[in-house]
């Protein structure tokens, strides 16, 4: 029955609009309206294509006797090929929006099976990068304690090759520990643990493990802020997850001998922070591409640090999981700024 007053509506305003045209002799101006229902119909309605071909031969009568009518020409074969065509045109047109709404649903269920195919990846990989885990921290562990208390036991060559397993272990265990964050987030997974908390407090604890760091390159990092209070609803383990792979970051590409500033500025709506360093940049053509997983540009560290190509992305998903955005700023050999915000 609702069908059937969505047809009675259809042809009335058809009829209507006609009308109009016919009394005020408006050949072009109200005439094009009466496709507009034809498409909104035509687009919208499940599995009606029969119907909207009958509708569209509708407007095509209707649209040639206004012309007759206004234009006093009565010429049979002008007036049955003009038919011809205008039915033809939109019969073609219905044509189109109905396959344009299979392909369109055909896509979301692609889409859908897309979902489920991604949500099946994570999960094996979360698995596999939680299994291999285990297994490498032992390696890592033993390793270690070798390095620490059995180096008179050790000759040169056996010294060399624990050195090396120490440190291949220890890359390994960054990469899964990133791993296996990147996909709790992109699976949705992850749920934040939102309490206030002084942002600057905060920041300054952090500040004095990343220092260890700095401290190797004679790195000086500095916090720069007009305000003493800022509290803010944040996830304090994400937030310092945040500032430890911008830092490291900065550090990892800083030269010896160099600044980082971590710069907070307070808005309306929001807090903003920056982490300024002044070591080699990041190539323009590059920049666009920063945020993505697994992507390593072709700035190298200046001490060899390694890197997993999954920080700066840990870090984009982390800054708008809390409601935030993340942007860059950067300069082949002057320097990269990093800024992200925060709502209050």
């Amino acid at each position: 029955m609702k069908q059937l007053y969505y047809h009675i509506i259809s042809y009335s305003i058809v009829l209507a609009i006609c009308y109009l045209d016919i009394v005020t002799g408006a050949v072009f101006s109200l005439k094009i309206l009466l496709i507009l229902p034809f498409y909104i119909y035509s687009a919208y309605a499940k599995n009606q294509l029969k119907y909207g071909i009958i509708y569209g031969i509708f407007v095509a009568i209707v649209w040639t006797y206004i012309d007759i009518h206004l234009a006093l020409v009565i010429n049979t074969f002008a007036i049955i090929l003009n038919l011809i065509v205008r039915v033809s045109s939109l019969i073609f047109v219905a044509y189109l929006i109905n396959t344009l709404k299979s392909q369109r649903l055909q896509l979301n269920k692609t889409n859908k099976e897309l979902l489920q195919l991604i949500k099946e990846k994570n999960e094996f990989v979360g698995m596999a990068a939680h299994d291999l885990r285990s297994p490498l921290s032992i390696i890592y562990s033993y390793t270690d304690l070798l390095l620490d208390t059995s180096i008179e036991n050790l000759t040169p060559k056996q010294f060399q090759f624990v050195t090396i397993i120490n440190q291949i272990s220890n890359k390994m265990l960054s990469l899964l520990k990133d791993t296996l964050d990147f996909t709790k987030i992109e699976s949705g997974s992850i749920v934040l643990n939102k309490q206030p908390y002084s942002y600057l407090t905060v920041i300054n604890e952090l500040l004095n493990e990343m220092k260890l760091f700095a401290n190797k390159k004679n790195i000086c990092i500095e916090v720069e802020c007009p305000e003493s209070k800022i509290l803010l609803n944040i996830d304090r383990q994400r937030i310092n997850q945040i500032f430890q792979n911008l830092l490291s970051n900065a550090i990892k590409y800083s030269n010896n001998n160099t600044k980082i500033t971590i710069k907070v500025q307070t808005f309306k709506d929001f807090v903003q922070t920056e982490i300024i360093d002044q070591g080699i940049g990041i190539s323009e053509n590059e920049l666009e591409h920063i945020f993505k997983p697994f992507v390593v540009t072709s700035s190298k560290p200046t001490n060899g640090e390694e890197s997993t190509g999954l920080g700066l992305a840990i870090v984009k998903k982390l800054v708008e999981a809390h409601g935030g955005s993340i942007s860059v700023r950067s300069r082949l050999y002057a320097g990269t700024t990093l800024s992200f915000t925060l709502p209050k």
